[in-house]
């Protein structure tokens, strides 16, 4: 974590020193006439928008510091008789002016970002300019003498001037200038941003896998809930009454393997109970889920790294699919294999495997497994199959270490130690 942090620092740090460079490059040929004044807060804004107060106050700061330069050597009219008046307060009030501009373009980013981010782009590239006028104008009745001088030149009261040259002839073009280039510049270099990040990024892998099995239940999504409500419904259509706590062991395995096993049911009532399981589920039990902490972080990181992903579930393969896309992870699986809706083909997690393994044209070496029960390890290990046992599902430590785990962990992040 603490070399990934790095990494963006140092990305920070360069688009930092872009802007700044666009900045200084601006302003100073500001300084001697060329190009307007109007797309000198170009780069700051865009600063701000990409980088957050930081860049707002570096580039604002380097904005103020080549202001203060442009007053010594340059030959812009009202910067230039300022210096002329007092070079230090000069200097010190368009230091202030570059960094305030900057920080409160920031924070009017910054807390409009989380309503919109087209609308924060638009105000920032608004507040800009008038903070830069408006702590111009404050530093123009500062230096009244310079600035009545000026006015005098032009024939015009102090009002009318600040009214004509500061407001007119600089905050009106450099507000419209810079919220039109602000605005078409940002999509553009954030495309480019993402694109360098991705480009530079490297990628890990482990060599040893290139296809990953995943169930569903208890290992991507933790649906006890909808799955318990089901079992318990078509239970009481059967008389008896159940908890909670003992419909978990539902959590897995395939329905007529449960009913069978745990209620002593035959084929023809634990066909009968699996229709009022579905009664329920198809209504209500299949969105009572959620996925896993650090779930939809692995799935994303495994499909970056070029594997192939496929989902191998006890559920019937249409209810698997709706699941996935209700949980919006559905764009991360290459496969979906599970039970069919008939009973009579699939119904056990090595059927399931065995198609899994024939669809997505795995090789048993270069497969892992992951799953949260012995049924999910038990499959793997018939066919050859290294395995990851997670313990916050539905399994326990001790039942995946007796099923012969190759690996059993606590969460996602150490899966991803184990792949990436």
């Amino acid at each position: 974590m603490r070399e990934k942090r790095k990494k963006l620092d140092s990305f920070k740090v360069t688009e930092i020193t872009v802007f700044l460079v666009l900045a200084i490059v601006f302003q100073i040929l500001t300084s001697f006439s060329v190009p307007s004044l109007d797309i000198c807060l170009v780069p700051l804004t865009i600063a701000v928008t990409m980088l957050g107060l930081e860049g707002g106050i570096a580039v604002g700061l380097a904005f103020g510091i080549t202001s203060v330069i442009g007053g010594f050597v340059g030959n812009q009219t009202i910067e230039t008789q300022f210096f002329g008046q007092n070079w230090f307060l000069a200097s010190t009030l368009f230091l202030i002016k570059g960094v305030g501009t900057g920080v409160v373009a920031a924070i009017t980013h910054n807390g409009l970002k989380r309503i919109n981010r087209y609308l924060a782009v638009i105000f920032a590239s608004i507040v800009a300019p008038i903070v830069n006028t408006l702590l111009l104008i404050i530093t123009s009745v500062i230096f009244m003498p310079s600035l009545d001088v000026l006015a005098t030149a032009r024939g015009l009261t102090i009002g009318k001037y600040i009214l004509t040259a500061i407001l007119f002839e600089r905050f009106l073009p450099e507000i419209i200038i810079n919220v039109l280039v602000t605005i078409l510049a940002i999509k553009v270099l954030m495309n480019l941003r993402k694109k360098y990040k991705r480009n530079k990024r490297k990628v890990k892998r482990n060599d040893k896998y290139s296809v990953v099995f995943f169930d569903l239940d208890g290992t991507v999504a933790d649906s006890g809930e909808g799955v318990t409500n089901s079992v318990i419904y078509a239970l009481k259509k059967f008389g008896i009454s159940e908890t909670v706590e003992n419909t978990k062991r539902f959590i897995g395995p395939p329905l007529a393997h449960s009913f069978k096993e745990f209620y002593g049911f035959d084929d023809e009532k634990a066909t009968l109970g699996i229709q009022y399981y579905r009664e329920y589920y198809k209504e209500k039990g299949i969105y009572e889920c959620y996925l896993y902490d650090g779930i939809k972080e692995l799935l994303s990181g495994l499909k970056r790294r070029g594997y192939k992903v496929v989902l191998c579930t006890s559920k019937p393969e249409n209810y698997a699919k709706i699941v996935l896309e209700y949980l919006g992870v559905d764009k991360y699986f290459d496969i979906v294999c599970g039970a069919t809706m008939d009973e009579k083909t699939r119904t056990t997690k090595e059927e399931v495997m065995a198609y899994a393994m024939m669809t997505s044209h795995a090789t048993p070496s270069t497969t892992l497994m992951v799953g949260d029960r012995h049924f999910d390890i038990g499959s793997a290990n018939y066919f050859g199959l290294d395995s990851v046992g997670v313990t916050f599902g539905y399994g326990t430590r001790e039942e995946l270490k007796n099923a012969s785990a190759t690996y059993v962990v606590d969460n996602c992040d150490e899966i991803m130690k184990l792949l990436f």
